[in-house]
């Protein structure tokens, strides 16, 4: 009589540190998957008895832990199939979701022939769930693999991969730990699915990557002899590698752009930076640059800064989920912000972005992956939340008190006034907006990521023009990922052109810009950056620019002779 018994419980998730090497076989398209009926998670599965050990049996168990009510408006036969990929099985026999993805990398597509079943319902599960922000995933592997991804390489992964947003997840001693040879891929993704609600382990806030993902190598870091970190960046692929499984289905983001004129003012000279002013090339490190890690003089992927009127630098310590403070000269920083791990209490941050500090020291966080800006006075030990409910990025102030955020939930720029919960839409239809700049008129500048490109929004227009950017590439009139912006009192626009290693400057009205610093290729070198992410000067003229990739802050002194 067969026993239907609970897989024992997992020691780790495999799925994030399988090896997914690159794909050179003559692989075909995954198609006719899609005529299959749409049927239950149990008559789905039948074609696998034979394949997948007690799949009938393991099926009824994922049917009952499965809520009769899934999130996403999924049915509980479209959820229970999601369930039942991230189970394991015991006795050392291979799990569905290894066996899946091992024929998904083969390149005899008849061999798929007795999934599409499966693969029509579980598909159709994640098709409807909405594809998660733009954003880097990790994922590892138990060895050095930087060989077989040389920069500029275009890769497709065929399987599912998963990822996950912690990078803690991974550093756990029960994954990759913290020793030994291993790779991590950093990877920036636009349509991967979030099945946490779905998963039979909720907390591991897995990312779902859909088989034929198509990515570009965009850069190597070494932070130490063992640990290599290979950043990955999707692309949208040529020719379909994946069919739909139903008529209309999502498998993409769709963006809307917005309505554009171009801003034709005549260029300016600066009341503060002369038009002709450059900066030594080579950059002094202000903070961090002792390597990735999580000591007081260590940075790990700095996305954000803030410079205060007394150069105290506040970096935005993403990675190790803190704000820390540089006082100038200092040789290391002071927790001012988070510190206590990632998570979601007053004390905790999950992946801060960016950090608005006013004049009282009082700091406004972008908390990203908990969904809310965070207030914390100065000398606090815990914050307050005073937005919630939107996938905050950056966040600057005016004025008169209002708060400005870029939000990828819809992708927008919103104004916050005092005790606004809903806030005024100032642009929408924008591509995953970044960093955000708020001059005295309160006219705000916004780095348009994906749309490669920064967008200046006047008070009460109607309209965005583009101010710096238009397309993607490295030339003097593109961008690649633009992530920060800043403005000097001429309206000359300043870019952290991020997977371009260099920060742009755009004249007021010029049509093309020109290189400030970097621009070297990505390195670690004085004179070059990698992965820049936000920019601020000082009240000399100097640059600042978060260089998230070296785990440091780089002060570009101003030539004084060039004005």
């Amino acid at each position: 009589m067969n026993v239907v018994t609970e897989p024992g419980p997992r020691r780790r998730n495999c799925r994030l540190i399988t090896e997914e090497p690159k794909s050179f076989g003559d692989h075909g398209p995954i198609i006719g998957y899609a005529n299959e009926p749409l049927l239950s998670l149990h008559d789905a599965c039948i074609p696998l008895v034979g394949i997948v050990h007690d799949i009938l049996n393991v099926v009824s168990i994922a049917l009952k832990d499965t809520p009769n009510r899934p999130k996403d408006d999924l049915t509980r036969d479209e959820s229970a199939s999601i369930r039942i990929y991230t189970m394991e099985w015991t006795n050392d026999h291979d799990s569905l979701y290894f066996l899946l993805n091992q024929t998904l990398k083969a390149t005899d597509r008849e061999r798929l022939k007795p999934w599409f079943k499966y693969l029509k319902l579980f598909l159709t599960a994640l098709a409807k769930i909405p594809c998660a922000p733009s954003q880097a995933v990790w994922r590892g592997v138990r060895q050095n693999v930087s060989d077989a991804f040389p920069r500029g390489t275009e890769v497709i992964w065929w399987s599912f991969s998963s990822c996950t947003t912690m990078l803690t997840v991974l550093e756990n001693e029960l994954y990759l730990g913290n020793m030994g040879e291993r790779t991590l891929f950093s990877i920036e993704v636009f349509n991967a699915r979030n099945v946490s609600v779905h998963s039979h382990f909720s907390t591991e806030d897995e990312i779902l990557l859909l088989p034929g993902t198509y990515m570009e190598v965009r850069s190597q870091l070494n932070p130490t002899s063992d640990l290599h970190i290979i950043h990955l960046r999707q692309k949208m692929p040529q020719n379909m590698p994946l069919e739909p499984p139903f008529e209309g289905a999502n498998l993409y983001p769709t963006i809307e752009l917005i309505g554009l004129v171009s801003e034709t003012q005549p260029v300016r000279p600066s009341d503060g930076i002369c038009a002709n002013a450059t900066w030594i090339q080579s950059g002094v490190t202000v903070a961090g640059g002792n390597g990735l890690g999580s000591d007081f003089d260590q940075l790990y992927l700095n996305d954000g800064l803030f410079l205060d009127k007394n150069d105290s630098i506040y970096v935005v310590d993403s990675g190790n989920n803190r704000i820390i403070r540089w006082n100038s000269g200092d040789s290391s920083g002071q927790v001012v912000a988070g510190g206590n791990g990632n998570g979601s209490s007053s004390s905790q941050l999950n992946y801060p972005i960016d950090v608005f500090v006013d004049d009282n020291g009082t700091m406004y966080i972008s908390d990203f992956y908990n969904l809310r800006v965070q207030q914390w006075y100065k000398g606090a030990s815990s914050g307050q939340t005073i937005l919630e409910n939107l996938n905050f990025i950056g966040i600057g102030r005016d004025d008169q008190g209002s708060l400005y955020t870029s939000e990828w939930t819809h992708d927008h720029v919103k104004k916050w006034q005092k005790n606004d919960t809903v806030g005024q839409t100032l642009a929408f239809g924008l591509g995953r907006p970044d960093r955000l700049f708020v001059d005295e008129n309160r006219t705000v500048y916004v780095a348009d990521r994906l749309n490669h490109r920064v967008m200046k929004i006047v008070e009460g227009s109607t309209q965005g023009l583009v101010v710096a950017g238009r397309s993607q590439g490295k030339n003097d009139t593109q961008l690649d990922s633009p992530r920060g912006v800043t403005v000097d009192k001429s309206g000359n626009v300043y870019v952290a052109d991020t997977l371009n290693h260099r920060i742009m400057r755009w004249l007021s009205g010029a049509t093309s810009g020109t290189v400030v610093v970097g621009g070297r290729g990505d390195g670690s070198t004085s004179d070059q950056l990698n992965m820049p992410t936000d920019l601020q000067f000082d009240r000399y003229g100097n640059l600042y620019v978060a260089d998230s990739f070296n785990g440091r802050v780089q002060k570009f002194t101003i030539d004084t002779s060039s004005c």
